[in-house]
C-alpha cells in the first residue's frame, strides 16, 4: 500500500458496469431520457439510450439524473472549521480576522482534519474534481487519501520585496516535495495569493518558475474595491496596513489584471479566482492570455463584492468554471447552488450546469479527462435523486438547479471507483466527524473571545 492512500476504501474494478437512470446529461450533447453510461474499469465506454446499451453488469439508479461529476474550481478545503464565525465583516477586516484565527486558534491537526472532512463532504454532494488553494500540503494529501481528482495550488505570501527569495525558496521546496506524490488524479500547482499579499518581485519569480516547470497557477484577483484601490492608487486599507509594517507602497498598475500582465503571471494561463472588478480591457487581457476563471457567486455576494461580468467573459472566450470558495466566506459549499446563483440572468439552466462541469474542468485544465460524459474519458460521474418525475421531465437541467442545489448525491464515482453513496462518502469516518465538531467549537470559542484584529499578515 502506497503512503498517503491508506484511507481509500473503495476500489476500481475491471468489470463493465451499466449505470442506468431516468435522465442522462452528457453535457455538450442533448439529455437522454432513459439513458445509460457504460463504464469499463476507469473509463467511460459508451453513453446513450438504455435500450441499446452494450452488455455489462447493471446498476439501475432509477429516478435519478446521471451526469458528469461536478467540478469545484475553487475552495479552501482546510478552512472547514471556520464555518459561521466570520459573517458581517468587511473584506479587509475579514481577511485580517481569518489570518489571526489561523495563527492563534488553528493547529496542523485541525487543518488536516478539515481537509479530509471537506473532500468527503464534496464527494457526498456530487463533486469529483476540486481546485484547492492553501499554503500547506494537507489538502493535497486529503485529495489523494479520499480518492478525489484535483489540483492543489500551494499558496505563497510575501508583500515585502525583501522577502521574495525566502518566500520563493520555501514555496519551491514544498512544491518539489509534494510533486513526488502526484498521481493520475491529483496534481500540485502554485498560487501567489493576491496583490495585497504578494510583491511584484515574488509574482515575477513564481511566474518564471511556473512557465519553466509547467506548473498550474491560480491567483485571487480583482476581487474587491479595496484591492483595486490598492493596486491602482496605492491607497486604502491594504496600503495603510503595509505601510505600517514598513513596506513601501505605490501605484502598481491600472488594474489588478494589468498587474498580472506586467509581472508575467498572465503568461502562465492562470486560474483567476473571482475576477469581479474587471473592465473590457481586462477581459481582453484575460482572453488573449488564455486565462480561466473560477466564478464564486455566493461568496462574492456573502462578502458584498458585487457581480462578476460572466456574460462578457464567456462571450470573449474566457473559460468560466464555478467555485464555492471556503465555508469561511459562504453559508454552504454546494456547487449546484453556485450554478443556480451564478451572475448573469441570461444564462440558461443548461449553461449553468455546463459551468459546474465542463466549465470547471476547462478552468482547471483537465477537460481532456473529465467534465463531460464521453467515450474514453475517465468515469467521473454523479447522480442526483429525482423526487418529482413530472417536473424533472419538463427540464432536467432546471430540475437540478431548483430541486437538487443543496441535495446530497445518490452516487459519486471517480475514475470508475465509487466514492460516495446516498450522501455518504465511502471514506466516512465517525472519528473524523467528532474531531471536526471539536475543532469548530474551538474556533467558535476563539471568535467569541477575540479582540479587534491587529495589522498582522502572512509573511
Amino acid at each position: 500500500m502506497r503512503p498517503g492512500h491508506e484511507r481509500i476504501t473503495a476500489t476500481s474494478t475491471a468489470a463493465v458496469i451499466r449505470y442506468h437512470a431516468r435522465w442522462v446529461l452528457p453535457v455538450g450533447d442533448a439529455p437522454i431520457r432513459d439513458g445509460s453510461v457504460v463504464v469499463d474499469g476507469e473509463r467511460i465506454a459508451w453513453v446513450g439510450p438504455r435500450a441499446t446499451a452494450p452488455a455489462g453488469a447493471d446498476e439501475d439508479l432509477g429516478d435519478a439524473i446521471l451526469m458528469p461529476g461536478l467540478v469545484n474550481a475553487h475552495i479552501h478545503l482546510d478552512l472547514a472549521a471556520f464555518a459561521g464565525v466570520l459573517g458581517g465583516l468587511g473584506f479587509f477586516a475579514w481577511v485580517r480576522t481569518l489570518v489571526r484565527g489561523l495563527a492563534e486558534a488553528a493547529s496542523p491537526e485541525m487543518l488536516a482534519d478539515a481537509s479530509r472532512w471537506s473532500v468527503a463532504d464534496q464527494l457526498a454532494h456530487g463533486v469529483t474534481a476540486i481546485g484547492h488553494t492553501g499554503p500547506g500540503r494537507v489538502a493535497f494529501d486529503a485529495l489523494r487519501e479520499m480518492g478525489a481528482r484535483g489540483v492543489a495550488y500551494l499558496e505563497v505570501f510575501g508583500p515585502d520585496p525583501a522577502q521574495c527569495e525566502a518566500s520563493f525558496g520555501a514555496l519551491r521546496a514544498m512544491v518539489d516535495h509534494v510533486r513526488r506524490g502526484e498521481s493520475a488524479l491529483v496534481r500540485a500547482g502554485v498560487s501567489p495569493h493576491a496583490p495585497y499579499s504578494v510583491s511584484d518581485a515574488l509574482y515575477s519569480r513564481v511566474a518564471v518558475w511556473a512557465r519553466e516547470d509547467s506548473l498550474p497557477v491560480a491567483v485571487h484577483i480583482a476581487e474587491s474595491d479595496e484591492e483595486s484601490r490598492y493596486v491602482a492608487g496605492g491607497d486604502g486599507e491594504f496600503a495603510s496596513m503595509l505601510r505600517a509594517r514598513g513596506i513601501a507602497v505605490a501605484p502598481r498598475a491600472a488594474s489588478p489584471v494589468a498587474l498580472l500582465e506586467r509581472t508575467g503571471v498572465l503568461s502562465t494561463k492562470p486560474l483567476c479566482i473571482h475576477a469581479i472588478r474587471v473592465d473590457a480591457a481586462d477581459i481582453r487581457r484575460l482572453a488573449l492570455a488564455g486565462a480561466t476563471i473560477a466564478h464564486c457567486p455566493r461568496a462574492n455576494a456573502w462578502l458584498q463584492h458585487g457581480r462578476a461580468p460572466v456574460r462578457a467573459l464567456r462571450d470573449a472566450g474566457v473559460p468560466v468554471g464555478l467555485g464555492t470558495d471556503s465555508i469561511a466566506s459562504n453559508d454552504a459549499v454546494r456547487l449546484l447552488a453556485e450554478a443556480r446563483d451564478a451572475a448573469d440572468d441570461t444564462l440558461t439552466p443548461a449553461a449553468r450546469v455546463e459551468m459546474a462541469t465542463r466549465g470547471g474542468a476547462r478552468a482547471l485544465g483537465i477537460e481532456s479527462v473529465t467534465g463531460t460524459l464521453a467515450e474514453g474519458k475517465f468515469a467521473d460521474l454523479t447522480a442526483f435523486p429525482v423526487i418529482d418525475a413530472r417536473a424533472c421531465d419538463a427540464g432536467p437541467e432546471r430540475y437540478l438547479l431548483e430541486h437538487c442545489a443543496m441535495s446530497p448525491a445518490a452516487l459519486t464515482v471517480v475514475a470508475g471507483a465509487v466514492r460516495a453513496r446516498d450522501g455518504r462518502a465511502t471514506s466516512d469516518d465517525a472519528g473524523l466527524t467528532a474531531r471536526m465538531d471539536a475543532h469548530r467549537a474551538r474556533i467558535r470559542s476563539w471568535a467569541s473571545n477575540s479582540r479587534e484584529p491587529d495589522s498582522r499578515f502572512p509573511a
